[in-house]
């Protein structure tokens, strides 16, 4: 475990500044991987492989982060036109109209419609 132990904060700093200026990552990614480094520190601090984070004291500087990426919702026409797409003639196109209407109507990801099971629909009165 001693390995563990000979991180810095300047190692840190220096694969954040990598991550961002050689494999072109967003500043905000490179510091979601520092952070989980920092977590796996903690870990090992927790079941006595190491005596303390020795990232503990690391820490980005916000002003190099990207704001939040706020997703901003569409206007009720372009809803509209998106749904006219599908063709619901045909059992792909009522899927898609579904899927689609669903991720509009209640704020879903495409990820997250997708793995819906029938359990996940709530009824009232017997009608969904």
């Amino acid at each position: 475990y001693e390995i563990l132990g000979n991180a810095t904060p300047l190692h840190a700093s220096a694969y954040w500044h990598l991550m961002v200026e050689k494999d072109k990552v967003s500043p905000n990614y490179a510091s979601s991987h520092i952070s989980a480094i920092k977590s796996l520190y903690y870990h090992a601090v927790r079941l006595g492989m190491l005596a303390r984070n020795p990232l503990a004291d690391f820490k980005v500087d916000s002003r190099k982060l990207e704001p939040a990426n706020h997703h901003q919702a569409i206007s009720e026409q372009a809803a509209e036109k998106l749904l006219s797409c599908p063709n619901r003639k045909n059992k792909r196109g009522a899927r898609d109209y579904a899927m689609l209407a669903l991720m509009l109507g209640a704020g879903l990801r495409r990820s997250e419609v997708s793995s819906l099971k029938w359990s996940d629909i709530e009824t009232i009165n017997g009608i969904t």
